[in-house]
């Protein structure tokens, strides 16, 4: 891979507004307070992320006076990096001329240089995360280079070498960073981990602490490849141990993939638990609750859980079995178009029934979706509806919103005679 940014990415300044709108990205930690000195505070306001940067440098510089004029290069800044061997991307050098920089940044950087010091902070793109990086600051006759290992994507109060300026007469000698001459960013990106994988999305039981006719409680499960760490997040984005719930009711967890370095995924992947009055239920020892799909044998995709689609022919219609635990067949699904809208039939095979509470889910799309969808959201599906139908066989309608490919998920049960 070149050293040149602009041939992997292409190069644009991101506004500061895009920038403090991302900070929610799942790659974003805490900034640490507002540590400025208070001339320099007075230029920022509380809608500028940096005005949340400390004034002070997270790492220790590296002077370097070797290269032509005292300028260093990605390679020269590789050779001061313990465990670097070298730099695949890079900005370029970048000249600060009348308090400007000559040349954009590239997508995810944002500079600011306030009273001389020089504040940064990088957003990886999706997939990717920040796996170091050197800033070289040159003014004067040399450069310092800080060296950011993996974890880090934000700093301020960069400067370049102090610079002595000998005192006459009465006056003293007095140091002070040499004014920027210009900055450059090398750095290496490494894959961020997969979203974690969950089995199933949404898991529905009868509560009984008895454990007679129903459970106790529910948790949600995942995993997550090799090196990665699982962590849970509650609904309100807090982290938790126990992603589990032992009362009637209802409760959406998220799965996220981190690295020891910090890096996550790009994507938590939920979970929704829910446990129901077993006396409200039908549900009892004689009964298997089951995820269904529509689509047809042998077309299941498997990607953060198992599902079939089903795509629209010619005249706007479509047909497919609904498989209950990936192949069991539960009954049969219909789509058809009627003027803008979609009707959707569903209706289940003898010794089947419908779940209780919210138990149909229909996602429509222009192109095949990549991950299973999630039936309580409707994500980036164009045309989307969910309810709750008393019993089969039942039809629904929506929007057609231009969708072609259709997931029809229902929640169903298998109930066999009780035995006297």
């Amino acid at each position: 891979m070149k050293n040149t940014f602009t041939n992997y990415f292409k190069a644009t300044l991101w506004s500061v507004a895009l920038v403090f709108g991302m900070m929610a990205c799942a790659q974003m930690e805490d900034l640490t307070p507002n540590s400025l000195d208070a001339e320099v505070a007075a230029l920022m306001d509380g809608s500028n992320p940096f005005a949340r940067m400390s004034g002070d440098p997270a790492v220790a510089p590296v002077f370097w006076n070797q290269g032509p004029g005292g300028n260093a290069t990605c390679d020269d800044a590789a050779s001061t990096f313990e465990g670097v061997d070298g730099f695949e991307m890079s900005s370029g050098r970048n000249n600060y001329e009348d308090g400007q920089f000559v040349n954009e940044w590239p997508e995810g950087l944002t500079v600011q240089v306030i009273d001389g010091k020089v504040y940064w902070e990088y957003i990886a793109p999706e997939g990717f995360c920040l796996e170091n990086m050197s800033v070289i600051v040159k003014g004067g006759p040399a450069a310092n280079i800080y060296n950011y290992e993996s974890g880090i994507y934000h700093d301020g109060g960069l400067v370049a070498p102090v610079v002595v300026t000998p005192g006459r007469g009465k006056n003293k000698a007095t140091s002070s960073p040499a004014g920027l001459s210009n900055l450059t960013f090398c750095f290496n990106l490494t894959d961020a981990p997969e979203a974690p994988v969950v089995e199933e999305s949404e898991i529905v039981a009868c509560f009984d602490p008895e454990g007679e006719i129903g459970v106790g409680s529910l948790t949600a499960t995942a995993t997550v490849q090799d090196g990665a760490t699982l962590v849970w997040y509650n609904e309100d984005g807090d982290m938790v141990t126990d992603p589990s719930i032992s009362e009637i009711g209802t409760a959406i967890f998220y799965a996220e993939a981190q690295f020891f370095n910090g890096c996550v995924s790009s994507e938590r992947t939920a979970v929704t638990l829910t446990l129901e009055d077993c006396s409200d239920t039908d549900v009892n020892e004689n009964c298997t609750r089951d995820t269904a799909f529509a689509g047809t044998l042998g077309d299941l995709l498997d990607n953060r859980g198992w599902f079939y689609l089903m795509s629209l022919d010619g005249d706007g219609s479509a047909t497919g079995t609904l498989f209950a635990g990936r192949t069991k067949e539960a009954g049969t699904v219909t789509i058809n178009t009627v003027g803008g809208k979609v009707v959707v039939s569903v209706v289940l095979k003898e010794g089947f029934s419908l779940q209780s509470g919210e138990n149909w889910y229909v996602h429509g799309y222009d192109e095949e979706p990549k991950f299973r969808p999630v039936g309580g959201r409707q994500g980036d599906a164009k045309a989307y509806a969910k309810g709750n139908a008393t019993s089969a066989p039942f039809t629904v309608e929506l929007d057609k919103n231009g969708a072609s490919i259709f997931a029809v998920h229902v929640n169903v049960q298998e109930c066999k005679p009780a035995s006297n």
